[in-house]
């Protein structure tokens, strides 16, 4: 369905702000994912119903659909942080679908099921939507692309963190305890920088508009 709404290219928004909104694209696609994997293992347990007993069955379906639950409040949530201009997943689906729509608008025309007017007045109505979530959708690029680079960086002052930690180790300058919480901590956010700046790169960045 197309929206009758176009996007402003621009928000008055701090660094964090505009950030935080990609963090906020970000889980909405992990969880996207899990809700994926989710339906698949409870497709699969529906087949693995007809040769398993009932109560082992039962117990793996209301433990599924339990998680699934979890997930679907969490994207709901999710999605009212996420501001409209912001949206990548709905402006994304905004444009393929206006595009479709005009490929048809012009196949009706080569068929002469609409006039030359209706179909310049349609033509132009959508091209004007179409413009909007453009525009928008090129200003979230202009951001993701300056949060990779961001991101980038802090994985290099991660990595710098560890030789630095690493040396004080040898030189028996902290406790090997204390290297330990510091190693588990800072490897979590090297893959949480790494899995971020993949997503930003593969989903947003290397996405192509007609």
């Amino acid at each position: 369905m197309i929206e009758n709404k176009t996007y402003p290219s621009t928000e008055i928004l701090t660094d964090d702000e505009y950030f935080n909104q990609l963090d906020l694209l970000f889980e909405l696609y992990n969880l996207k994912k899990q809700q994926n994997e989710i339906k698949k293992k409870l497709k699969k347990l529906k087949k693995k119903a007809k040769r398993s007993t009932e109560e082992e069955v039962s117990t793996q379906f209301k433990a599924l659909k339990f998680i699934s639950n979890e997930i679907k409040q969490k994207l709901k949530k999710v999605n009212s942080q996420i501001r409209e201009p912001y949206n990548f997943f709905k402006i994304k689906s905004q444009i393929q679908s206006i595009n479709n729509y005009i490929l048809e608008l012009n196949k009706s025309f080569k068929r002469k099921e609409i006039d030359i007017n209706t179909r310049l007045i349609t033509f132009n109505y959508y091209k004007s939507q179409l413009d909007g979530y453009e525009k928008s959708l090129r200003r979230i690029r202009i951001v993701a692309e300056e949060y990779f680079f961001y991101l980038r960086n802090q994985k290099i002052e991660l990595m710098a963190n560890d030789s630095i930690m690493k040396k004080k180790m040898s030189r028996k300058k902290v406790k090997r305890e204390e290297y330990k919480a510091f190693k588990k901590e800072n490897s979590l956010k090297k893959d949480v920088s790494r899995e971020a700046m993949s997503f930003l790169k593969e989903i947003i960045l290397n996405f192509k508009l007609i």
